[in-house]
């Protein structure tokens, strides 16, 4: 039986997910769960007087090819060992794909193992490309502009410049980033900015696990707030990782870094038929619709 509404299960769930993720360093484990969990939204099933399976729904505004759309994102899918191939992840999804089916147009999830999903309709819409840098290599850079203070106005202002040589991503506003700030005062995470004369050119979201700093989110304008921020992410660290879109170049920078890509979004149109009259186009899964974004799409986890 599928339960709403996770109000008395929130350290179980979060346990739970320490079980199914055991590679997954606890604390970026914690500030995943933290930024996402909503006892509202969050899917589980119970079983011999625990919770043994578990989906976290977050409803989300993306930018694509002119519109605002609401889309749903699945997060926090697990299972406990003992109880995977019994069908529990198919019944959750499978519920959560019915709610996403009467209310968005578009379904996502963040995956590693995207073959696992493919059954359920998605589709593989968005690699990334992961950098593991020494300290040394980044630390060649000044880091004299970077600060440890920020406010949500500039940042807000700042991420819709930078979004605008993008597509496909969320759409942020300064109240996002306020909780944004006020979240990584009681998370694992670190946040650094870059200024050029009092103007905010770039920030950097990162967590250092095991003497490596690890970059969840970078933006910035230009090449010379990268390495700044990237510098002062290294000081203290002997390596930074490292994830970007397929359109940055990051090569630019560090000329020897070379990139792995991975599979890093997956797309589900719930309504083909109505996609196709929004867009005026003949698409007939996720794949197609996103190809015909104008733009490179930029799009990191909320």
């Amino acid at each position: 039986m599928i339960n709403r509404g996770a109000w008395q299960c929130e350290t179980e769930i979060f346990h739970l997910l320490e079980t199914a993720y055991p590679n997954m360093h606890r604390r970026m484990l914690e500030t995943s769960f933290k930024r996402r969990f909503d006892p509202e939204r969050c899917l589980y099933i119970a079983e011999d007087g625990k919770v043994i399976a578990t989906l976290q729904t977050v409803v989300a505004q993306m930018q694509f090819r002119g519109y605002r759309l609401e889309v749903s994102l699945f997060d926090s899918i697990a299972t406990l060992p003992d109880y995977r191939r019994r069908h529990k992840m198919r019944t959750l999804l499978q519920a959560a794909l019915d709610e996403a089916s009467h209310n968005q147009l578009i379904s996502l999830m963040y995956v590693m193992n995207p073959r696992l999903f493919e059954r359920y309709g998605f589709k593989c819409v968005h690699t990334s490309k992961r950098y593991l840098l020494s300290s040394n290599d980044c630390r060649r850079n000044k880091c004299s502009q970077v600060q440890v203070h920020g406010n949500s106005e500039q940042m807000a202002a700042l991420y819709q410049q930078f979004v605008r040589h993008f597509d496909g991503y969320f759409l942020r506003d300064e109240r996002y980033y306020e909780y944004l700030l006020q979240r990584v005062k009681t998370s694992g995470e670190k946040i650094c900015f870059y200024y050029e004369q009092e103007e905010l050119k770039g920030y950097c979201l990162y967590v250092i696990e095991h003497q490596e700093a690890k970059i969840s989110e970078i933006v910035y304008l230009d090449s010379k707030a990268f390495k700044q921020l990237i510098s002062y992410a290294a000081r203290d660290v002997n390596g930074v990782q490292l994830i970007v879109s397929q359109a940055e170049k990051i090569e630019k920078v560090f000329p020897f870094a070379i990139p792995r890509r991975e599979a890093y979004l997956m797309a589900r149109l719930n309504n083909i038929a109505l996609f196709n009259k929004l867009y005026n186009c003949n698409v007939h899964h996720a794949l197609d619709a996103f190809e015909l974004l104008r733009k490179p799409m930029w799009n990191h986890n909320l």
